[in-house]
């Protein structure tokens, strides 16, 4: 979930539970405004991950070369997918 913070440029500025994000919007994609709650949708091998911040490890699942990984932060899960040597 997000929050429309407006345009930059051919992008667009979301207000996330991960800070403010920008995101390429495609042609086909629904007119939004800034203000508009939207759902943002990630790939799981696109998410990265870094130490230092506020969210919980809920699990992780080996996968041979890489590790499914869910996050919480506040009310939100967030699934990454991670190289297993990484």
């Amino acid at each position: 979930r997000a929050t429309v913070l407006g345009p930059d440029g051919d992008r667009l500025v979301l207000d996330t539970c991960v800070g403010r994000v920008r995101v390429t919007a495609e042609a086909t994609t629904v007119a939004v405004a800034s203000g508009d709650r939207v759902l943002l949708v990630a790939r799981p091998e696109h998410v990265r991950l870094r130490t230092g911040g506020s969210a919980t490890v809920e699990s992780s699942s080996f996968r041979g070369d890489v590790v499914d990984v869910v996050v919480r932060l506040g009310d939100e899960a967030i699934r990454a997918r991670v190289a297993s040597d990484a």
